[in-house]
């Protein structure tokens, strides 16, 4: 978990917001709040628990509330879609950042540096994504 918020945090500023709309970005929307602020508290938690009380809401980019309620890992930060490309492209990213946050944190939080834990199309579509939306 600890690496999770530590990754998607590194990554959010420079090259997640870039490829999302203006109003998912930072903390632009009260319901997809920014992590960035909290990654040294995220990362002095010695529990779940105590990370979910670090956020005390469940309107954060990644929803730690909702594990206990369902077991699973909660992301925000999309707008909802009917797009399979972005669809398909967000979840595979997602699944390549929950993979890697096992057992590091990434070094090269760019969009270059997205390819360490991605396939070339994934950084592909959303290197295209970011010139369409910046």
């Amino acid at each position: 978990w600890k690496n999770l918020i530590i990754n998607y945090a590194k990554l959010e500023t420079g090259v997640i917001d870039k490829f999302m709309p203006e109003s998912r970005r930072g903390d632009n929307n009260r319901y997809c709040k920014s992590l960035t602020r909290y990654s040294s508290k995220v990362n002095q938690a010695e529990s779940l628990e105590k990370i979910k009380n670090i956020f005390g809401t469940r309107y954060m980019k990644i929803n730690v509330e909702a594990f206990a309620r369902h077991k699973t890992v909660e992301f925000r930060q999309h707008s909802g879609t009917i797009e399979y490309q972005k669809i398909k492209n967000w979840v595979l990213f997602l699944h390549n950042l929950v993979e890697i946050s096992k057992v590091k944190i990434v070094e090269n939080a760019t969009l270059e540096g997205l390819s360490e834990f991605n396939q070339q199309e994934i950084v592909a579509f959303y290197a295209e994504r970011t010139e369409e939306l910046n």
